[in-house]
């Protein structure tokens, strides 16, 4: 007998059948969505969005494999299932829209907030460094941060945990409030606190890197000048120009002048103020060691402390006219009474000088 030779299956037809299946359940579940959709419950119609959804899905499917072994066929048959095709297509989007409309509004689950562990979590790992140094609270903060990088420590309440057995009782109650608030950035608002505390003013850094410092008796000039290099920090030739000429006036008024002031005035403002402070404070040590000097004449008389004309209150030793001996206790003989109707210092004489 001759073998029996079985024919091959027409792909083009098999993917055929196979579209006209996935069609025929499509549009009959399309009529019963359309028809039934103002009878569903929401839970129902979300159901029926993703059965169809997925249907409307493998049908269009079955239509690209359809159409990629379909070349031989006339194009009067390709373009009537295309046709087909297209029409249950534009249904499908119609029913959809209906059924979404219909399903519940799905409620977002808020993110689940991830909490920072504790550090009563684990175990803090201790950090082998020096204690804080009060004299170079820079430099000491720079070292410490150096070591942070190296341990892998980058979180602010583990570095500022870490930071609190580095210092003493006294430097720990300036921290109070911040270990009560906890913020965020607990490490970086401590450090800015202790540097602010315990550093000099450009006043004094200026007077301690040109005057006050020398060398130790073993220590190198290279030691000497890194140690010193932090006292210039910031320092500029103008804060250089006032210190020069400030450290020669008296000391109230370098107390006065050598703490924000000298940092936000110019030279020459900072001088200008210097200047005048100076006069002031000369004529108000004149006048009271002269007062002294009067009560010590005559002792009896201390209701008279408070007299003191108006001519020296302003121009102090510069006055050129007096009150009179009854009426100011820094009257001298060589001093004229003053003309009347004249508040001026000796009007119509030249000023001496």
């Amino acid at each position: 007998m001759p073998a029996s030779t079985k024919k091959r299956p027409d792909k083009e037809k098999l993917l055929a059948i196979q579209f006209e299946s996935l069609k025929e359940r499509t549009d009959s579940l399309l009529a019963i969505a359309d028809k039934n959709l103002d009878t569903y419950k929401p839970e129902v119609a979300a159901a029926m969005f993703e059965k169809v959804s997925s249907l409307i899905e493998e049908l269009t499917g079955s239509f690209s494999s359809w159409l990629l072994v379909s070349t031989d066929l006339e194009d009067d048959k390709i373009l009537s299932v295309k046709s087909s095709f297209n029409n249950t297509s534009k249904i499908a989007d119609e029913v959809l829209v209906k059924l979404k409309a219909a399903s519940p509004v799905p409620v977002p689950t808020p993110p689940v907030k991830m909490e920072k562990p504790s550090l009563s979590s684990s175990k803090l790992r201790k950090v082998d460094f020096r204690p804080l140094e009060k004299s170079g609270t820079k430099n000491w903060f720079h070292d410490l941060e150096i070591v942070f990088k190296a341990m892998g420590i980058t979180e602010e309440d583990i570095q500022y945990a870490a930071l609190l057995r580095l210092i003493d009782a006294q430097t720990s109650n300036l921290l109070t409030s911040i270990s009560r608030s906890k913020p965020d950035d607990s490490y970086s608002q401590a450090k800015a606190l202790i540097i602010s505390e315990f550093s000099l003013s450009k006043y004094d850094r200026a007077k301690l890197y040109l005057l006050e410092s020398s060398p130790g008796p073993e220590e190198n000039l290279s030691h000497f000048a890194s140690r010193i290099e932090v006292l210039f920090d910031d320092l500029s030739l103008d804060d250089i120009r006032k210190f020069t000429v400030l450290r020669h006036a008296p000391s109230s008024v370098r107390l006065q002048l050598a703490g924000s002031g000298f940092d936000s005035k110019s030279f020459v403002d900072l001088v200008r103020e210097a200047d005048q402070l100076t006069q002031r404070a000369k004529q108000d040590s004149f006048v009271v060691g002269a007062i002294q000097n009067k009560s010590r004449t005559n002792p009896g008389k201390q209701n008279n402390r408070s007299k003191v004309c108006s001519f020296h209150v302003r121009f102090g030793n510069n006055a050129r006219t007096c009150s009179g001996e009854g009426k100011c206790l820094l009257w001298s003989k060589g001093l004229p009474l003053p003309r009347e109707n004249t508040s001026g210092n000796d009007a119509g004489k030249p000023s001496r000088g």
